[in-house]
């Protein structure tokens, strides 16, 4: 949820300040006149944290998200980014990446027109497109569909954890990265109970445990109960979930295009 508005006040709590912001407009839907978010005061993370708290009187875009049933709200990557509008219209990022600092100094139109373009394009801000930027960056993210032969085999991980390997045939490789597809893929338990025999897409990369969704016998994607994971499955095919194979290329390919991954 993005969200502009205008602190009316603020407390600290021993580790947190707690805000409550009046809502000026959102992309989505209706919200109350006035939510109250919570922001970690801790330090020594990253970028700006020093003014990356919300100041009484300073006008916000954030992206919020509830918790849970609770009635307050957080700011999603608030250390990486605080987009502030100044008295003359114009941004300031309170960041130090590319992709944020792109709009210092720029009208607020321009951040919220691309704002809304992600909220229409949920493909965009997606797990999937997260895993594919970082292969972009050096990390080998490939999705591949196939089909599961063998397993599971119990392996040590260098981290000293187990997880269960299973002998992967590649029929497809959707992912536009130079490195070969999987042969074998690596689950942790209890979100590891695959078929053999039964069609899946996979994404990962080497013995980290991989994001998993099943092809149904109508070729539509789907995500099990049992292979939601909220570390490792819960993002990166949610949003795929019921598309068609076809549907789902596209998607890819929009996200390569969008972030510039070959």
């Amino acid at each position: 949820m993005v969200s502009m508005g205008a602190e009316e006040g603020f407390a600290h709590t021993k580790e947190r300040q707690r805000a409550m912001l009046e809502v000026l407009y959102s992309t989505v839907g209706e919200l109350p006149a006035s939510v109250e978010i919570l922001q970690s005061l801790a330090g020594g993370c990253m970028n700006d944290e020093a003014t990356n708290l919300v100041r009484k009187g300073g006008v916000y875009v954030l992206s919020m998200a509830r918790w849970g049933d609770d009635a307050w709200y957080g700011v999603a990557g608030e250390l990486d980014c605080l987009f502030e509008v100044g008295a003359d219209g114009l941004i300031y990022s309170h960041s130090r990446y590319e992709g944020f600092t792109k709009y210092d100094n720029k009208p607020l139109p321009e951040l919220w027109s691309d704002i809304v373009y992600l909220s229409e394009h949920p493909a965009l801000t997606s797990g999937l497109a997260m895993q594919l930027r970082q292969g972009a960056n050096g990390w080998a993210a490939i999705v591949t569909r196939g089909i599961v032969t063998n397993g599971p085999n119990r392996l040590q991980t260098e981290y000293g954890g187990e997880v269960n390997s299973y002998s992967f045939e590649v029929l497809e490789q959707l992912s536009f990265m130079d490195s070969p597809p999987p042969t074998e893929i690596y689950l942790e338990e209890p979100y590891s109970l695959l078929t053999i025999g039964n069609e899946y897409i996979v994404c990962g990369s080497g013995a980290t445990p991989y994001y998993v969704a099943t092809v149904d016998g109508d070729g539509r994607i789907a995500i099990p109960h049992e292979l939601f994971n909220s570390e490792y499955n819960d993002s990166a095919f949610v949003f795929a979930q019921g598309m068609s194979l076809d549907e789902l290329r596209v998607a890819m390919a929009d996200i390569c295009a969008y972030y510039g991954v070959e």
